[in-house]
């Protein structure tokens, strides 16, 4: 399956900006296309790909192929604009048959990112189909990529020993491939689940990768998100000063990364600060936290809550009103809500919330 060309990427901005009637009969095909393989379109917001969709599927009479496609289509630009939209597991799609082993696996990554984001219950059932998969088709990088998500889907359910299997063998496959800076996602998300284990060796084999990354990598955004990955790890697994060194790299621009990679790298550093008790460092940096912005307006992030309960677990204080105002945090706060009803077993949310060690649990393992 190849990228898009130019010229269909111009179809596709055409027809979003001045829908007409019959619509271009390769649309669908297109949007499946640009689904599939495409993180940005150029001229064409998701929101507007996502409603270029909806007209399809009203025009598409009788085709169940074309509709299936078109509706998967759709579902992948929800899930880029944060909507939680599960795909239905592909394999039994004749859609799905036609496609060479690449667009497989990338199809296939799809579909598992969408249960760790939108159903737990059906991520293991997704994420053992896809290793199955994995091991009948060659190393490529789609198949990385589906290694990488398989890793992150078992994170989700808190499966950590499944996890770093899965993600160590897709940053082992980058690292192999001479293709270093595809490594940034899984790697991120290994020294997430080394620090949540407090696995210190692990993490100290980890930096090696590391180091390895940011030679081969000037991309400023990705160096950000695998110094902050790395400064958490260290942090978690005991080395705190190593772990402020690295949330304090000179040598990354935090001010240019995103909002939410800034205000995690805040809530860690205050997370040192706080349990060393240096109070004067902890409210500096909680004030900072406060104070950040995104496109010169106020940036409310689940950090600011996430940081209130660290200082709440390290003070001894009441936790209950900061986790009710970040579980009622839209958007975020439902990261938060299945995060403790999964710690607590099942239980109710309301019970979950009062249960302090349940609580521990879900800002130690809080995502970034």
């Amino acid at each position: 399956m190849s990228a898009l060309t130019v010229e269909e990427v111009d179809v596709l901005a055409q027809s979003a900006r001045a829908p007409t009637e019959p619509l271009p009969r390769s649309l669908p095909d297109l949007l499946f296309r640009g689904a599939l393989l495409e993180h940005t379109i150029p001229g064409l917001s998701w929101r507007g790909f996502v409603r270029l969709t909806q007209e399809v599927l009203l025009q598409t009479n009788g085709d169940a192929e074309v509709w299936a496609r078109v509706a998967f289509a759709r579902d992948v630009g929800r899930r880029h604009l944060g909507e939680r939209a599960l795909l239905e597991w592909p394999v039994v799609s004749s859609w799905f048959a036609a496609l060479d082993n690449n667009a497989q696996s990338r199809a296939l990554a799809h579909a598992v990112q969408s249960a760790a984001d939108a159903d737990l219950e059906a991520v293991e059932g997704y994420a053992a189909s896809a290793e199955a998969w994995l091991d009948r088709v060659p190393v490529t990088a789609e198949a990385l990529s589906l290694r990488g998500a398989v890793g992150r889907g078992y994170a989700a359910l808190g499966e950590y020993g499944k996890a770093g299997v899965a993600l160590e063998r897709a940053v082992a496959g980058w690292f192999e491939l001479g293709r270093v800076g595809d490594a940034s996602h899984p790697l991120c998300e290994l020294l997430r689940v080394r620090g949540i284990q407090r696995d210190a060796g692990a993490v100290t084999v980890l930096r090696n990768r590391v180091g390895a990354f940011l030679e081969a990598t000037p991309d400023p955004t990705s160096r950000a998100f695998v110094e902050l990955a790395l400064g958490r790890a260290l942090v978690q697994s005991g080395a705190g000063d190593d772990g402020q060194t690295a949330l304090r790299d000179t040598a990354t621009d935090w001010g240019q990364a995103p909002p939410h990679v800034q205000a995690s790298r805040l809530r860690w550093l205050h997370y040192v600060a706080v349990t060393s008790a240096d109070d004067a460092a902890a409210s500096e940096h909680l004030a900072k936290l406060d104070d950040l912005r995104d496109e010169g307006q106020p940036y409310d992030s689940d950090q600011r809550y996430v940081a209130r309960v660290d200082r709440g677990l390290a003070q001894g204080s009441v936790l209950t009103p900061d986790v009710e105002a970040l579980v009622g945090l839209l958007p975020g706060g439902d990261e938060a809500a299945r995060t403790l009803v999964r710690l607590s077993g099942g239980r109710p949310l309301a019970d979950a919330m009062r249960d302090r060690a349940v609580v521990r649990r879900m800002a130690w393992e809080y995502r970034y």
